[in-house]
């Protein structure tokens, strides 16, 4: 997190789940950054990442710079190293 606050960058985590399930998981996993509940799927229908079922988000992540365009998306996100990956993304592209 530390990383990240350095570049002025938030993390926002959006899933379809309750917000009772996101402070569970949220107190659980000492998580740092804000989860959104998206318990109508608002959010992941407009980013098209709304699984088939119709129930849950696929994880994903979008870097969005400051004027709110995306600059980089990352499909099928896998946890080990990709904290990484998106900072050395965030200063591959000058956005820091």
């Amino acid at each position: 997190m530390q990383e990240f606050e350095k570049r002025d960058t938030a993390i926002i985590g959006v899933s379809t789940n309750s917000i009772a399930s996101h402070a569970r998981f949220a107190a659980n996993q000492e998580l740092e950054f804000t989860l959104l509940a998206d318990t109508d799927a608002g959010i992941t229908k407009a980013y098209g990442v709304l699984r088939k079922t119709g129930r849950m988000a696929e994880r994903v992540t979008f870097l969005i710079d400051k004027k709110g365009v995306i600059r980089r998306i990352w499909p099928k996100v896998e946890i080990t190293g990709h904290a990484l990956d998106v900072l050395s993304t965030i200063d591959e592209l000058g956005l820091a």
